[in-house]
């Protein structure tokens, strides 16, 4: 079962039409007529909504630096399949495809959920990484290095 989850309402129904439009496989997908749309969520609650699910899939096609989403997965120890773009493949992502291979992102998503023990070995990996190098206190860190750098 696929789960779409949206803060921004109008995204979730583009990424479902993209996905059956240019994947060569049925998606099957875990939503009425629009993707779940949460609203805010605090913290304890994201991590509530990550601990339901097995695999963390983060589909951006935009270069951008960075992305919440594999943090807070890897904060919950889940692992995440992304395109190998921006900033992504420097977070704590546990697979990256080439970016617009639909097809290397299934395959990447069927072979973590056909092998708990893989994934669950990923998720632990992303977690020692998230642990190691991209919590508040290392961030923080590394935020006043680059300030005082800058002085």
């Amino acid at each position: 079962v696929f789960s779409l989850v949206s803060t921004k309402p109008w995204k979730g129904p583009m990424y479902v039409r993209r996905l059956h439009r240019e994947a060569e496989y049925e998606v099957r997908y875990n939503m009425s007529s629009s993707p779940y749309d949460p609203g805010y969520l605090s913290e304890r609650e994201v991590d509530r909504l990550y601990r339901t699910c097995s695999v963390v899939v983060v589909p951006s096609i935009w270069e951008e630096p960075g992305s919440i989403v594999p943090l807070e997965a890897a904060r919950c120890k889940k692992p995440t399949v992304s395109f190998e773009i921006g900033g992504l493949p420097e977070y704590p992502v546990s697979m990256t495809v080439p970016t617009g291979s639909y097809e290397s992102l299934k395959e990447a998503v069927d072979t973590l959920m056909s092998d708990r023990k893989k994934r669950r070995r990923l998720g632990r990996e992303a977690y020692k990484k998230y642990m190691s190098s991209f919590t508040d206190v290392h961030m923080t860190e590394k935020y006043i290095k680059i300030y005082e750098g800058l002085l």
